[in-house]
């Protein structure tokens, strides 16, 4: 039997995305195979439930967005040492530490800890090379990058260690792929429960940010060019942003805005396909989970994450990135493909396997 130990997952907040949900699925994990871990958030924002046996620490109020700047960073990071050093004095000593996001990398990279390993969620430059990107963000993203450096790396998905092993100003201590944890019977559990607001008419769902680096813009040309009887339903946070991006489409009356919802799957699983219409992921969760309910995908091809989920029989569904024409097409093979639920039936879902990927980070 494994000796129990003391870990620490730090993450910029529990706001709600992929990344998070990775934290809390794997701190589940960690407690059910005997250990101690402690969730440490640098910002007070939690955006889906946290079951109360997990150890949950904040370290700044939700409206301090500020704490990362320069001219706080010192303090900020002495405050961050402080948290730690009186959880070890009160548990134990870290036997690991895993950072998650770019804030959590920029504070804990200056606390030079030795068993901290950085986990990379997302491509590194695809999410610098954004047209959009105003400068000071692309400052802090460069700078959270630039922090990896020196450190013990593991990414999401195969293409992001790839990408990282080829860029010469990152230098890591070590680089290993440990596939997001994906909880699939949790998730069918989920998608059984009641809710009030499920549409009787058709729909077609896209779950996540409505950021640049999604392209809504695709999936809403495309959507607009399906010629259906069919809804498109958007989970996301900014759904006045999400509107105002509909109306420039002339798709308006056929979106549906339920807002963010700590449990997706109940729309998840009533879609008659879901859809990622990103310029570039880490891995991309919501495909699994949708498989998992036996809802079709599309997703574009992008990096990176979707082309080491959508093999074999659903690699079809792969669309080309930037490109409405190539993704309607593959929606409407979706949706045409009369085998298809006899393909996702046959998907292996074990190498997202929540244990799996928990023994893994133990082994790391």
């Amino acid at each position: 039997m494994r000796q129990a130990k003391n870990y620490c997952m730090i993450i910029d907040s529990l706001a709600g995305g992929g990344a998070e949900r990775v934290v809390v699925t794997l701190a589940h994990e960690f407690e059910k195979l005997g250990h101690q871990c402690h969730i440490v958030c640098l910002e007070n924002t939690v955006s889906f439930k946290i079951e109360s046996t997990l150890s949950t620490h904040f370290l700044f109020d939700a409206k301090d967005k500020t704490y990362a700047s320069p001219l706080r960073l010192r303090s900020s990071c002495e405050l961050l040492r402080q948290l730690l050093s009186s959880l070890e004095a009160k548990h134990g000593t870290f036997e690991k530490i895993y950072v998650h996001l770019e804030k959590s990398y920029v504070l804990a990279s200056r606390l030079n800890y030795n068993n901290a390993f950085f986990v990379v969620h997302n491509a590194v430059l695809a999410s610098l090379q954004q047209k959009t990107l105003h400068p000071v963000k692309y400052w802090n993203h460069r700078r959270a990058i630039k922090a990896l450096s020196g450190h013990h790396l593991i990414t999401v998905s195969d293409g992001i260690k790839h990408e990282l092993e080829k860029l010469s100003w990152i230098t890591a201590k070590s680089i290993q792929r440990i596939y997001n944890p994906i909880d699939i019977e949790y998730i069918r559990k989920q998608a059984d429960q009641t809710v009030s607001d499920i549409p009787l008419q058709p729909y077609i769902i896209h779950v996540g940010r409505f950021a640049r680096q999604k392209r809504h813009d695709v999936l809403f040309t495309a959507f607009g060019m399906l010629g259906r009887s069919v809804d498109l339903m958007l989970l996301c946070h900014n759904q006045k942003k999400a509107l105002k991006k509909a109306n420039q489409h002339k798709i308006e009356s056929h979106v549906l805005l339920p807002g963010f919802k700590d449990n997706p799957y109940p729309y998840i699983k009533h879609a008659q396909l879901l859809v990622l219409s990103s310029d570039y992921e880490g891995f991309g969760n919501v495909l699994i989970e949708a498989l998992a309910l036996r809802v079709p995908v599309v997703s574009t091809n992008c990096q990176y994450g979707p082309s080491e989920i959508l093999t074999g029989d659903l690699k079809p569904f792969l669309a080309a990135t930037d490109n409405p024409n190539a993704l309607l097409e593959k929606m409407i093979l979706a949706l045409e493909d009369e085998a298809i639920s006899q393909k996702i039936k046959a998907y292996n879902f074990d190498f997202v396997d929540p244990q799996n990927s928990a023994r893994q980070y133990l082994n790391a």
